[in-house]
């Protein structure tokens, strides 16, 4: 598990390629295969790998801007835009999140955990990119992670247990 080390993509154009590169070649998958060619595991994989390269190339473009959460809040959010085109379709990733994968995976309270989103109230974002043949491994480890950190869920005292925003945000 790691975070994102935003110092290291934002500071240099020869990076930030690196990620829009990435970025990219996610989007124009579905030109190469269609979509309907993989499994729903594989597909899974995808859009939360789209989501979260997408998410990381918004967040590096605002480097080293470290208050986050006004970005991804309310209809102008980075959230919200239309950035991609997956096969001719304009998404935002509120629709990755909402529409697709909320949608076609049956409201799946794993899937939240794959999603990052950049900020200190939120899931890590993984070393490694999700396969089909890993993704609700990867995907339990990611909320055990999570919800047992002090990110997720911690005692106030004997009466009070807070709980991350997280929860709320993706309601």
């Amino acid at each position: 598990r790691n975070r994102f080390s935003f110092e290291i993509f934002g500071n240099t154009e020869e990076t930030q390629q690196l990620i829009r590169t990435l970025r990219r070649r996610l989007e124009n998958l579905p030109t190469v295969t269609p979509l309907d060619q993989y499994s729903r595991k594989e597909l899974l994989a995808y859009w939360i790998n789209l989501y979260n390269v997408t998410i990381l190339d918004e967040l590096v473009r605002v480097y080293p801007k470290r208050d986050l959460k006004g970005l991804l809040i309310g209809k102008n959010s980075i959230l919200s835009k239309k950035t991609l085109d997956v096969a001719g379709v304009p998404l935002s990733l509120n629709d990755i999140q909402f529409s697709i994968l909320k949608k076609n995976y049956e409201n799946n309270p794993l899937v939240i955990y794959g999603l990052y989103q950049g900020i200190i109230g939120g899931p890590n974002i993984r070393k490694s990119a999700y396969s089909g043949s890993n993704i609700f491994g990867e995907l339990t480890d990611n909320a055990v992670e999570f919800i047992n950190s002090n990110r997720g869920t911690q005692g106030k005292n004997e009466r009070v247990f807070r709980v991350s925003s997280l929860y709320e945000r993706n309601d």
